[in-house]
């Protein structure tokens, strides 16, 4: 006896097979470009936020690079180093200061706390005893800050703005600078510093906050973030070390460090 196949109520038809091929309709290549669209908006938003924030967080670790450089040659090398806020080239280099006497903050000759190398000089020479010692101010360590002036990261603090008056906090003052110049982070050869302070970094959106903060005169930076009241961990507006907070159970909560 032959069975005969129930093309029907299998939904094939052996006769012309290209019927049982269905393709989509318009609506369904609409819904699906509609997917895409809103896939790629979302990846771009992602995008335009995360590269800020990488920027900004890249050039606050080459800061504190900068400062712990220049607190290590103060202590290796028994000199006077200085850490600068460079505004105008939106730059933070660190260099050995030589030609300036740090014993006369007054220096008659205004190259105390002033990069200023002497020209054609060879910047180191060999001394008594054979050890390496300086003649002339040297450059240590510089980080450029990321992205095109005015629009890419640079000085700020949260209330005065791109370059404003918290965009460098404390530190030590230049004899002689202009007002409203930055002051300069000074490590004298014991690794301390003359004055504490702290310098500030915005990112290319202008709504996030990071500075290298030398809290103490021992020198050593931290590193730290504003966060808003609302979500501060004392419901004030400040800078936070990162870290995790601990919720009421002892658990450990989210990070201090929210970005914006």
């Amino acid at each position: 006896m032959m069975i005969r196949p129930l093309s029907r109520s299998t939904g094939h038809d052996r006769r012309n097979p290209r019927r049982a091929t269905r393709g989509f309709t318009l609506v369904e290549l609409l819904v699906i470009l509609a997917l895409i669209g809103l896939l790629a908006t979302l990846a771009v938003g992602s995008y335009q936020t995360y590269i800020p924030r990488l920027e900004l967080r890249s050039a606050m670790n080459g800061t504190a690079q900068v400062i712990g450089r220049a607190r290590l040659m103060a202590i290796q090398r028994s000199i006077t180093t200085v850490v600068v806020p460079d505004f105008e080239e939106r730059t933070v280099y660190a260099y050995g200061e030589i030609n300036g006497n740090p014993a006369d903050p007054l220096d008659p000759d205004g190259r105390y706390l002033v990069f200023d190398p002497v020209p054609g000089s060879p910047g180191h020479v060999l001394g008594a005893g054979e050890s390496l010692t300086y003649d002339t101010d040297f450059l240590i360590s510089r980080v450029q800050l990321p992205g095109a002036p005015e629009v890419g990261v640079d000085f700020a603090g949260p209330v005065g703005g791109v370059q404003g008056a918290d965009s460098v906090i404390g530190l030590t003052a230049v004899p002689g600078a202009a007002a409203g110049e930055p002051g300069v982070l000074v490590f004298l050869p014991s690794g301390k510093v003359l004055d504490t302070g702290a310098i500030r970094l915005v990112d290319s959106r202008r709504v996030n906050y990071l500075e290298a903060s030398v809290p103490s005169i021992a020198g050593r930076v931290s590193l730290r973030k504003y966060v808003l009241a609302a979500d501060s961990p004392t419901g004030v507006a400040d800078f936070f070390a990162e870290g995790n907070l601990t919720k009421a159970d002892g658990t450990v909560g989210r990070n201090v460090w929210v970005w914006y």
